[in-house]
């Protein structure tokens, strides 16, 4: 289950939290990453009182690594359930990890690695080592954009991988709009971070494992396509075409359930996006050698999503002489009654 996690700076913000329904609620400067002062911290704790789990942002760029753990331990004492922990520079990595050892035996602690401060994703071994219960991609402020302006959904689906093959928890924050909700949900992370519109992201957001979507409408159905869409893609069976890559055409459309409401925001619409990030992640995974099987891939891929239904997949390679060579495939989801 995907947990929310809503970031507030205040008791106000906390309280907001609490009625979108946030299943965690981080208590973080307002515009950037950075403990909150231990009265503010104590005042938002007891107002949350366990109805949702409490986090802390705890670290400094400028802090030695004793010193950010003596802040973290007085984080837990003011009310914090859990300390999210920023690993601004891999330098002092080492002496991080090291120092919040013997914390994390008693306190669950989040590695946070920043997306706009290339981070050290070799790192995650010696972070899991230390004890850490989870890890998380983020900005070190607000002023940075979106975490998927550094990094593609397909790397951020890689960084999940190799996290929870470790045992880690993962999860991402840092300027996630509506739109990227259901991208990241594919990768089943343990939590997503959001700023602001909490009622909104908590409707995106999977709660007690049901999907929001994963409800079945009789009101009909509705096609989205990509069309024309064009990558370099290894594939072939010949010997000549192994070792490059060659242009290929990607047509895909997916009938979808329609949810019984006029859309009006993400909550009702199955996104474009989801299609062209799976043709993406399979397409950068390797070497294919049938265009059949490379349609089939993306046909699975776009079915596991709910609310469609049936899903046309065109496969077409530009550079074989004809306008176009490839393989059209039809295919209908597998639905349990």
């Amino acid at each position: 289950m995907t947990k929310m996690l809503a970031c507030v700076s205040e008791a106000q913000g906390a309280q907001a939290a609490l009625e979108a329904g946030a299943d965690r609620i981080e208590l973080r400067a307002a515009d950037h990453f950075a403990a909150l002062p231990l009265d503010i911290v104590r005042q938002t704790s007891g107002l949350i009182a366990g109805r949702a789990e409490t986090a802390c942002a705890c670290g400094a760029p400028e802090m030695a690594p004793d010193t950010v753990a003596n802040a973290a331990r007085a984080l837990g004492e003011a009310g914090a359930t859990s300390i999210a922990v920023g690993f601004f520079a891999s330098a002092n990595r080492a002496a991080l990890t090291k120092s919040l050892a013997s914390l994390a035996t008693d306190t669950p602690l989040t590695a946070v690695l920043f997306a706009d401060r290339s981070p050290d994703m070799e790192g995650l071994d010696a972070i899991a080592t230390a004890g850490f219960r989870a890890v998380a991609l983020d900005l070190s402020s607000t002023d940075k954009g979106r975490v998927m302006d550094y990094y593609s959904p397909v790397q951020i689906g890689e960084f999940f991988a190799r996290a929870k093959a470790l045992g880690l928890q993962v999860g991402v924050s840092g300027g996630l709009e509506a739109p990227d909700v259901s991208r990241l949900l594919h990768f089943a992370p343990d939590f997503l971070g959001f700023h602001l519109d909490f009622a909104t992201m908590r409707s995106l957001v999977p709660t007690n494992g049901q999907p929001v979507s994963a409800k079945h409408s009789t009101s009909g159905t509705d096609k989205i396509f990509v069309r024309d869409f064009v990558l370099p893609v290894q594939i072939g069976a010949y010997s000549f075409e192994r070792g490059r890559t060659q242009q290929v055409r990607f047509d895909v459309v997916a009938e979808i359930e329609r949810d019984g409401q006029k859309p009006e925001d993400m909550r009702h619409v199955v996104s474009y996006d989801l299609i062209m990030d799976g043709i993406r992640a399979i397409v950068e995974s390797g070497h294919v050698q049938l265009s059949e099987a490379l349609a089939e891939a993306i046909a699975d891929r776009v079915l596991a999503h709910p609310r469609v239904v049936r899903v046309m997949v065109r496969v077409e390679k530009l550079e074989l002489g004809a306008g176009g060579v490839g393989v059209e495939i039809e295919r209908g989801a597998a639905r349990q009654n």
